[in-house]
């Protein structure tokens, strides 16, 4: 919807001139924590990558550009980082001893 009647916009073009907009949000305390709901809300179909990076004060179409060059520069220099791109997370290795200790607290009382 556009503010001034004034401005004419071809139809063919609608895309073009779509825009989403969002204000930036600032992360949780625990973005360990944000990351794994975000990445289970994407699994479960409940949200999109566009929102979340979106809600991150991030573009879509940016980010996935950066990803692509990211990508192809990786295999233009024979870069093995794994199938998660280097996120999996090691067993054994917890990424904050305080969440741990905070988890088992919980568990335990």
């Amino acid at each position: 919807m556009l503010l001034n009647p004034n401005i004419k916009l071809p139809a063919e073009k609608y895309e073009k001139f779509l825009n989403f907009i969002c204000a930036m949000g600032w992360q949780w305390v625990d973005p360990y924590k944000d990351m794994q709901a975000n990445r289970l809300a994407i699994e479960q179909g409940l949200r999109t990558r566009q929102q979340i990076i979106a809600e991150q004060g991030g573009d879509f179409l940016e980010t996935m550009e950066a990803l692509r060059y990211e990508q192809d520069i990786i295999k233009e220099y024979g870069i093995n980082i794994g199938e998660n791109n280097g996120t999996q997370h090691t067993p054994g290795i917890e990424p904050d001893d305080e969440e741990t200790s905070a988890v088992n607290a919980t568990n335990n009382g």
